[in-house]
């Protein structure tokens, strides 16, 4: 199974599961990443499949991981957007940012 992300840092996914019912699936999610390279939260912004396959993608989506943060590296701790494919499938295109919503410290995980 191919899973294609679009990110702006070297991402792995090692053996990444990806459920049956996630092939042909694109999605924007909006993530953050720790120092530690791990995905410390992520949301759907945005999926071929409607919301109904929310929690998967985000289950996806915290397999990847970073390589640990260098000194000075300003990517970390902060959320911004991705596009991913799983599978043969053209993902929606991510806006330039993202964040939780307004008011909301953290975002409503599925």
């Amino acid at each position: 199974m191919t899973c294609m992300m679009l990110a702006s840092a070297p991402v792995t996914a090692g053996e990444l599961e990806i459920p049956a019912d996630l092939v042909k699936v694109g999605a924007v999610v909006c993530l953050k990443v720790d120092n530690r390279g791990a995905v410390s939260g992520a949301y759907v912004i945005e999926s071929t499949a409607g919301h109904e396959k929310d929690k998967e993608i985000v289950a996806g989506v915290k397999q990847l991981t970073w390589g640990k943060a260098k000194s000075g590296d300003r990517s970390r701790n902060i959320w911004f957007p991705m596009s991913i494919a799983f599978g043969e499938v053209v993902a929606p295109i991510a806006p330039a940012s993202c964040a939780p919503a307004k008011g909301v410290s953290q975002p409503r995980r599925p």
